[in-house]
């Protein structure tokens, strides 16, 4: 194994302040903070949460908007020498007070009163109390070792009921040396964050930059969904590099055909990579091009590679100190070129599930070669080529990935089981090769079925949107297998078209139109006036390449557009009152 120091991030990040204190390490929208300053800032947080108690080891929730504030708060908790809980303010507040509940944690940190908008019944802390403000601005004393948790991340469960990964600070020391041996990834470089606080590629984009001494743009809730604006906003600052998963590349791409020349190093993971975006990238910047793959279990990214022309979609090798295993279900190595579960083993690995010795027991195994080496089983399937590179080829259970985000399916179902109305609830997720992307489909058993909009109302109180089914299917029984279980390929797919006595045809030349660039984009042979682009298999995703086709006919576009008319009709009309003004 490699040496890397063992030490906290505390001490990682005070070494950087310490070095480049005039260093610029935060932008957003017009505020920029130094090195210098933003350790002052968390150093008062750090002060003020110490004297209300927080102690090291706690547990802390983070609860707030995108802004300097947000690093800083993050940075304070671990200060205090205690672990940050991320809550997205974006996620329903359902899910963020479930977490909370299940953490346990007696305290959380918020901003401008944002922590009030939750039913927490412990301490709620305010950046901006006075006592924040006038606390301390020297380093707080270090209280914590290497193995202490820095932070707990909660990721979708099974069982309907999310699990918290839970990540120390050696962990993220040994992230620091992996990366930087892999890449070009210190003080002379400026990444852009983009990725949600709950999502673990947040922390190479945060705490990870900070370690290694770059400089952060952050990209607040609207900049994150426009790429428009992001494209701006990546030229302005000269972003050096660009993390992200493969929908939102795509989604860069498209709305900009390319890619501004500042950006060095693109960095893809968090879902499969689609085989069509290396060639789109290619034409869209000069860019190096890596591959990433890591579950929130192993911290961000254990394997990677810098993608060639002509070879096949691979996930690279492990990264330093880093060990791939393929295994069968004794955890006995596979044949090379055999398809089997791959395990990862090495310092990124967390301590488990907070509060899930069962679940910790299952997942994080010692394996029965190899000296009985502490193995994380990922649910990922794969094939090892002789070189030791890995093929990605899918999930051994029910678990997916949406635009980066993973998905147990079980926690779909569960909550739309809350519905007053549903029985039984399945939840599948389906590639839809026309548009050449991945959905959610439920299928319900009702006595009275819900339509797909109150359907989708429910769930928004309990999911993130990402969670949330494209589309649904009502059934009058669940298939069965001879065993008894329920047999998802017996499913039957969607309906691929409107019932006649539900569907609307296009009326006018401008319906007509916009009706053939949706049956384009969703893969379907027609699409009545008044469908909801969301709920006939639309994503944001689609939106913007829709925007983009607007654009090539000369029809007038502009951002998130089918946000605000979301059936052909609505938009022809939009349209029409446009045209007719200019």
């Amino acid at each position: 194994m490699t040496e890397f120091r063992h030490c906290t991030v505390q001490e990682l990040f005070e070494e950087q302040a310490a070095l480049q204190p005039e260093r610029i390490a935060l932008m957003h929208r017009d505020e920029q903070l130094t090195y210098g300053a933003l350790n002052e800032r968390a150093n008062r947080i750090a002060h003020a949460l110490r004297a209300q108690g927080v102690l090291p080891g706690s547990l802390v929730a983070l609860y707030m908007q995108r802004s300097t504030d947000l690093i800083a708060g993050l940075l304070g908790i671990v200060k205090a020498g205690a672990a940050y809980l991320p809550l997205d303010p974006e996620y329903p507040a359902a899910r963020s007070e479930e977490i909370l509940a299940d953490s346990g944690a007696a305290v959380l940190l918020s901003h401008r009163g944002l922590g009030q908008q939750l039913a927490f019944q412990g301490r709620v802390a305010d950046l901006h109390d006075p006592a924040v403000c006038a606390a301390e601005i020297h380093n707080p004393e270090l209280r914590n070792t290497p193995d202490d948790l820095i932070y707990v991340i909660y990721t979708s469960g099974s069982t309907g009921r999310p699990k918290g990964v839970m990540i120390e600070h050696r962990a993220i020391a040994h992230l620091k040396t992996a990366i930087e041996s892999f890449l070009a990834f210190s003080a002379e470089e400026t990444i852009l964050a983009m990725a949600s606080i709950s999502f673990d590629m947040s922390v190479l984009e945060t705490i990870g930059a900070l370690i290694s001494g770059l400089g952060i743009v952050i990209a607040d809730e609207q900049q994150q969904k426009d790429p428009r604006v992001l494209q701006k906003l990546i030229g302005q600052h000269e972003v050096t590099i660009l993390q992200t998963t493969p929908s939102r590349m795509q989604q860069l791409v498209w709305a900009n055909g390319t890619l501004p020349c500042s950006i060095r190093q693109i960095l893809i993971g968090g879902e499969a990579f689609p085989p069509g975006l290396l060639p789109e990238l290619r034409a869209a910047s000069q860019a190096a091009i890596f591959n990433m793959y890591g579950p929130t279990e192993a911290t961000v990214w254990a394997t990677g590679t810098l993608m060639q022309d002509g070879e096949p979609i691979h996930i690279g090798q492990p990264l330093l100190n880093v060990t791939a295993a393929v295994v069968d279900e004794q955890l006995q190595p596979v044949t090379p070129g055999e398809a089997g579960e791959l395990c990862l083993a090495g310092p990124g690995l967390g301590r488990g599930y907070l509060n899930r010795a069962d679940l910790t027991a299952e997942k994080f195994v010692r394996g029965v070669f190899a000296s009985g080496t502490r193995l994380y089983k990922t649910g990922d399937l794969v094939k090892q080529l002789p070189d030791g590179r890995l093929i990605y080829l899918g999930r051994v259970d029910h678990q997916v990935k949406i635009r980066g985000y993973r998905i147990e399916l079980g926690e779909v179902e569960t909550a739309l089981l809350q519905h007053a109305d549903v029985q039984e609830a399945v939840v599948t997720a389906r590639t839809d090769m026309a548009a050449e992307h991945m959905h959610l489909i439920g299928y319900v058993v009702a006595a009275t079925m819900p339509d797909a909009a109150a359907l989708r109302a429910h769930l928004k109180q309990l999911v993130p949107d990402y969670m949330i089914p494209t589309q649904y299917v009502q059934l009058e029984q669940l298939p069965l297998n001879r065993n008894g279980k329920i047999d998802r390929a017996a499913l039957p797919l969607p309906q691929a078209e409107t019932q006649d006595s539900l569907y609307d045809a296009p009326e006018t030349e401008l319906e007509a139109t916009l009706a053939g660039l949706w049956q384009e984009l969703l893969g379907k042979s027609r699409v009545g006036v008044n469908e909801n682009f969301f709920e006939i298999g639309g994503n944001s995703l689609l939106s913007v390449k829709f925007e983009v086709m607007l654009e090539d006919l000369d029809l007038p576009s502009e951002d998130l557009l089918l946000f605000n008319y979301n059936t052909i009709r609505k938009l022809a009309d939009y349209l029409e009152a446009q045209l007719s003004l200019s």
